[in-house]
């Protein structure tokens, strides 16, 4: 299905009948859906790839995706989200690659990513985070995370711990976020990185130990 260009909400029911449904494609050019009704693809037990770039949602409210168990790709890019809960991402627990770039989220808090073990890439860059926005629990959950895209905010330094528990992460981008300084444990436990992306930042300087348990 491509080219839904009229529906504002996609409301419980919209996709009745369409049990053997594989791949979902509801990218609009003119950035026509605004809102998703809780429990919207209910019945698209089969689906594996869902298109929701470039339209005009502007928060993900709990249980909006509940019942795509199927589910490995998810892309979100081109919106104006701003706002995501714990229970978002409740009942996609297969799902490989989740796409929020380009969008207006204010913070990462503890537990948006806890049900999604299973995500090996993560871009979230382009968004309105702020230096006092990710915690050190902001991406629990994330146990299987090989690659994080976080460019573009105004961090202006890296917390501590701020990635802990990504030990299979083995890229990290940190571009454009007008960073000036570290904690002397912002990468601790990064054991797997192989790609660590600072450029165009105001780095004043390094700590001796920042980079240590990196191998």
């Amino acid at each position: 299905i491509q080219g839904i260009t009229l529906i504002k909400t996609l409301k419980v029911g919209i996709f009745s009948g369409l049990h053997n449904l594989e791949s979902l494609n509801i990218r609009t050019q003119y950035k026509i859906v605004s809102s998703i009704e809780p429990k919207a693809f209910l019945g698209l037990s089969k689906l594996k790839v869902l298109d929701l770039s470039e339209n005009s949602l502007t928060d993900l409210k709990d249980n909006t995706f509940i019942g795509l168990r199927s589910l490995e790709y998810l892309n979100l890019m081109f919106n104006e989200i701003e706002t995501i809960y714990n229970g978002t991402f409740n009942g996609i627990i297969n799902l490989k690659y989740l796409y929020l770039s380009h969008n207006s989220i204010i913070k990462l808090g503890s537990g948006y990513f806890e049900n999604l073990p299973n995500v090996v890439e993560l871009l979230i860059n382009n968004n309105a985070i702020s230096m006092n926005s990710i915690v050190k629990i902001s991406f629990k959950g994330l146990s299987s995370l090989r690659s994080l895209t976080l460019g573009s905010y105004i961090l202006d330094r890296v917390r501590s711990l701020s990635f802990d528990g990504l030990s299979n992460l083995t890229y990290l981008e940190l571009s454009y976020c007008r960073m000036k300084t570290f904690d002397s444990d912002s990468f601790y436990g990064l054991e797997s990185l192989r790609v660590l992306d600072l450029s165009n930042n105001f780095i004043l300087k390094l700590n001796n130990t920042l980079f240590f348990g990196l191998s």
